[in-house]
């Protein structure tokens, strides 16, 4: 055998090297035509083919040589060498796109027989995550498209979808589930052309010619309203939603009650019609059935099924719909809602949470032993505890919170809130706290925190924040000598002379000098002199307050 070959030998494609490609390249070339995926591991080799024919012309001058040609003009050869490996992989595309999965249309029928509701289909090549009924007006699709037209009126479908103002043409378009796509394509379509290249016209059962539209799914129902109430197109739930969704669907009739309910909220006088059937239609969710069961002895035994709902939508699912909004005011309304709800199951007048809007809603409750008071506990800790994750700011939401955590025995954080609510609203307490957050009853409530946690000292300095200073209270946790507060260092944020002339006098009685001469200490500053003006005195107690304040929310922050 030759070891030196030459051009004219028309042996040039017999070294190792040429073979080796030529090999590769026929073989992943016929599994290319044959299995899907094969053109990627075809690509490189043929790539690597033509490389090896430009750089070695030698190759293609035996290629043609073996196919008796005797001269080939360059234009042609430059033609061939360009459009190869392109018109390959173009012809595989199309094998992709011109073989759909008929067989699904034909074996896997609509799940409700197309009398209810569909659901586009699973097959990629449908283009669509839902079901197989031909007449689906609309569904969610894949990023991939079959063909250009769907392609850009999903384009144009998206764009509606962003608008702010959009709120009836999405309610018009979407009829499916989102399932986590922004994307809304018509199906009749698809389906259509589909079924024209493989002759399924007459395939299909003959429910799925004889439903026009299907109802609007409750999930699509769930995330329109939600995006609807985020946006505050209010107006549009209220006023043109068609009163068969509203009847059909539990989260367009939710969302419709809420809306009236905010819509009235800003206004000189708050309306009472809606929020009391906002009202029923959550008291509804939060009742469970009550069943009678005869025991052994023959008694009568209540059974609350907790598992059931009698409402028009389960609490869990309640739950998960809140958790999709984002809206303050209906958050906000939500909160008022429960918060009142909650004071009633609880029946304690002295211990009671605070909102916003309280008055609108009912003070009292037809069917007291149908609620699940655990279930509304529960789900008024879950609202305000999802509406901070939101706004970790609203002072109105963290007074709230803290109020939860009081009436439930848990001082130390809802001393925390408390003093929260009244940092984001002075910056850090670098300004005075607004009188409406910090109330009377928000400062008796933390001074009640601090006398549990037998910090009795700052109980003395919280009472004289109040509009009328609480001698009785303050005198009596300064008898106390079992303080877990540092006492003696909050001497300096005392600025009322009666509790500092009371410290004094204790410290005296008692022996204890070193805390008596800082009692005197700090009645003798001239800033706290009675002869002062009124401004100066008022000076000086705004400078103890926010650096007391201060103090305190290095303490329990």
């Amino acid at each position: 055998m030759k070891t030196n070959l030459r051009l004219e030998d028309g042996r040039i494609g017999e070294q190792p090297e040429v073979i080796y490609h030529v090999f590769h390249t026929m073989l992943f070339g016929a599994l290319a035509m044959v299995f899907e995926g094969m053109k990627y591991l075809w690509t490189p080799y043929v790539c690597m083919f033509t490389a090896f024919g430009v750089c070695s012309p030698e190759l293609w001058v035996t290629l043609f040589r073996w196919l008796r040609l005797k001269s080939i003009h360059p234009v042609v050869l430059a033609l061939i060498l360009s459009t190869a490996v392109p018109t390959i992989i173009g012809f595989s595309l199309w094998r992709e796109v011109r073989y759909s999965r008929a067989d699904e249309l034909d074996k896997d029928p609509c799940p409700d027989g197309c009398t209810g509701q569909g659901f586009a289909g699973r097959s990629h090549r449908l283009l669509g995550s839902g079901g197989r009924c031909a007449q689906v007006g609309l569904l969610t699709s894949l990023p991939l498209y079959s063909d250009i037209d769907l392609l850009r009126r999903s384009e144009d479908t998206y764009q509606v979808y962003a608008m702010r103002s959009a709120a009836k043409k999405v309610f018009t378009m979407i009829s499916v589930p989102l399932h986590k796509t922004s994307y809304v394509i018509r199906r009749r379509v698809a389906v259509q052309r589909v079924e024209s290249h493989q002759g399924l016209q007459d395939q299909r059962p003959a429910g799925y010619r004889q439903q026009p539209y299907l109802p609007l799914r409750q999930i699509v129902g769930e995330e329109c309203v939600a995006f609807m109430l985020n946006w505050k197109e209010n107006e549009y739930l209220t006023l043109q939603v068609p009163q068969q969704l509203v009847m059909n669907n539990p989260y367009i009739k939710l969302g419709q009650l809420l809306a009236s309910t905010c819509k009235e909220l800003p206004g000189p006088k708050e309306s009472r019609r809606a929020a009391k059937e906002l009202w029923e239609v959550v008291v509804q969710i939060c009742s469970v059935s009550n069943q009678h069961k005869r025991n052994s002895d023959g008694r009568v035994s209540l059974i609350k099924q907790r598992e059931s709902s009698m409402g028009i939508l389960q609490r869990s699912r309640f739950i998960t719909f809140i958790k999709k909004l984002r809206e303050p005011l209906v958050l906000t309304t939500l909160i008022s809602l429960f918060v009142r709800f909650h004071s009633i199951v609880r029946d304690d007048i002295v211990n009671e949470v605070t909102a916003e809007h309280l008055a609108i809603w009912p003070s009292t409750l037809a069917n007291m032993q149908a609620v699940d008071v655990e279930a509304v506990a529960v789900t008024v800790k879950e609202l305000v505890t999802y509406a901070l994750t939101l706004n970790p700011n609203n002072q109105s939401w963290l007074i709230t919170q803290a109020d939860i955590y009081f009436v439930t025995n848990q001082y130390s954080a809802a001393l925390h809130f408390y003093l929260q609510a009244g940092a984001v609203c002075s910056d850090f307490f670098t300004k005075a706290v607004a009188p409406d957050v910090y109330t009377d009853q928000v400062l008796k409530r933390m001074i009640k925190c601090c006398s549990m946690l037998n910090c009795h000292t700052q109980v003395a300095v919280l009472c004289q924040f109040l509009r009328e200073v609480d001698y009785m209270t303050a005198f009596k946790a300064l008898q106390e000598q079992n303080s877990h507060d540092a006492m003696d260092s909050f001497y300096d944020y005392i600025w009322d002379v009666t509790i500092l002339e009371y410290l004094t006098h204790i410290h005296h009685k008692r022996g204890e000098s070193e805390k008596r001469q800082i009692a005197i200490k700090a009645i003798g500053q001239t800033e706290l002199n009675a002869s002062n003006p009124e401004e100066v005195l008022q000076l000086a107690a705004q400078k103890r307050k926010k650096k007391f304040l201060q103090a305190m929310a290095k303490l329990y922050f």
